[in-house]
């Protein structure tokens, strides 16, 4: 969670900024990145009878770390 949340954001700002991303379109793209798309592995457990009971759990943590980081990436950045 750790590489999601605090690596993942930081890889991307340093891209953004690469590639000559600034302004508010940059800090909507690394509070985007900070963002759970875990539902997704939720779907696919159900689906296939393969521990979906961890990864609802696993799911809602993610989602609930996720918006402490965004709240905090949003003040980070004056959002």
């Amino acid at each position: 969670m750790a590489l999601k949340f605090l690596v993942g954001p930081v890889v991307v700002l340093l891209t953004s900024v690469a590639i000559g991303l600034h302004g508010i379109l940059l800090r909507i793209v690394v509070v985007q990145a900070a963002l759970p798309p875990a539902v997704n592995s939720f779907v696919y457990a159900e689906e296939y009878k393969v521990h979906a009971d961890i990864m609802s759990t696993g799911v809602i943590l993610g989602t609930l770390i996720s918006l402490s980081v965004t709240i905090v990436y949003c003040m980070l950045l004056g959002l």
